[in-house]
């Protein structure tokens, strides 16, 4: 049966066993070719509808810092307008990645496609089931 608006809250959901993972719906504007990024210092993939990438070798800080160097995890796709599977693995390593007024534990997640320069992907455009709660 097809998703229906009142069928989804805002936000992605950690994966069970792994809360450091997430899944859920991406809800695209138009239709058209999209560039999501994750950034991330840790082992990480990114999957949109079945099609995934992983992130390249984890780099060292520079000077000593504490965990790895923030990498992005970039998947380009054509999408529709409408819902699109998304889910983000990532490892146990600490996340250095950080953005103003996001939550750190979050992924951090930008796209940009038709008509839209690189941005961070609002809030409302990231959702899940709520039967998934």
């Amino acid at each position: 049966p097809a998703v229906r608006a009142k069928d989804l809250s805002t936000g992605l959901l950690p994966v069970e066993g792994n809360p450091n993972s997430y899944r859920g719906f991406l809800n695209v504007p138009a239709d058209g070719g999209y560039t999501v990024t994750l950034l991330t210092s840790t082992t990480a993939s990114l999957t949109i509808d079945g099609v995934r990438v992983r992130s390249a070798k984890l780099n060292p800080q520079v000077c000593g810092s504490t965990g790895y160097a923030v990498q992005p995890v970039r998947l380009s796709l054509a999408l529709a307008r409408g819902l699109h599977h998304i889910s983000i693995e990532r490892g146990a390593e600490i996340e250095n990645a950080a953005y103003p007024d996001v939550d750190a534990s979050r992924p951090l997640l930008f796209w940009e496609g038709p008509e839209m320069q690189r941005q961070l992907i609002p809030v409302n455009a990231l959702l899940h089931l709520n039967s998934d709660q």
